[in-house]
């Protein structure tokens, strides 16, 4: 595992630096042998926040217009198995951690219903409606259809209703109570739901050196492939693909419905 410290300022720094910096500051305190980092406390994630913060609004990377999209509608393969998932014909659809561009805008094109509302949820929303040029929801419209958008953290939004698709795409390493997240989610379903889901998931064998060897202040959770199974438990798959990154971690995309 190459060592690597990244603080909220979107710097870098590698080799012998790095490990200086990782003596100063780690996430020893939240790991977990054999799951690594599931839940960390606010502080930690208001700094993962305000990394996202500065990434999407204050830097080079706030003229982009895709977020490693491309690859998602690969592995995805242009989630036309959506075309075959709802049986309603008015839909009710939500993306949590939907970031400046969303991913729920490639599906649509997929989705051969009538589309009754979006909801996008996002902790940082307001600002990546205000200060990201390329946000994709700006003045409230995506792809032609009215959103409405939620400045929240998934773990402190109460959902009162269940919606026929939930897209959570690249969210999990940004958020800061894993079982909570998945907890709403199952609440958020019923038996037609249709959960969209992708992330990235260390190998077993590559947990145990996580926080001696790494500090990433935007990404804090990192867990393994074991654990995230297990969440997956209570779901059935509709779909499955994957592919192993250069770090070794496996990037899972899935299509499930509830058990």
């Amino acid at each position: 595992m190459i060592t690597f410290f990244t603080d909220k300022y979107i710097n870098s720094f590698f080799g012998d630096e790095a490990k200086r910096l990782l003596s100063q500051n780690n996430d020893s305190r939240f790991f977990e042998p054999s799951i690594g980092i599931r839940v960390i406390d606010i502080d930690r994630w208001s700094e993962a926040q305000e990394y996202e913060r500065k990434t999407w609004c204050d830097s080079p990377a706030m003229n982009m217009s895709e977020d490693r999209h491309h690859d998602h509608i690969k592995y995805f393969t242009n989630y036309s198995t959506l075309n075959f998932c709802f049986n309603k014909e008015d839909l009710s659809l939500i993306e949590l951690g939907c970031g400046p561009f969303t991913n729920i805008r490639h599906m649509l094109p997929q989705i051969r219903k009538r589309i009754k509302n979006i909801e996008l949820l996002d902790p940082l929303i307001d600002e990546y409606k205000s200060r990201s040029p390329n946000c994709s929801y700006k003045n409230d419209i995506l792809s032609n259809f009215k959103v409405t958008t939620i400045r929240s953290s998934i773990e402190g939004y109460h959902f009162n209703k269940t919606y026929d698709l939930i897209v959570l795409v690249n969210v999990l390493e940004h958020c800061y109570d894993i079982d909570l997240i998945f907890d709403k989610i199952l609440n958020m379903m019923d038996e037609n739901s249709v959960l969209v889901f992708n992330d990235h998931f260390y190998k077993d064998k590559d947990i145990i050196d996580l926080p001696q060897n790494s500090y990433d202040a935007g990404h804090p959770l990192q867990v393994s492939e074991s654990y995230i199974n297990k969440k997956l438990g209570g779901f059935k798959r509709i779909y499955y693909n994957y592919y192993e990154d250069e770090q070794g971690r496996n990037i899972k995309y899935l299509i499930l419905k509830k058990k």
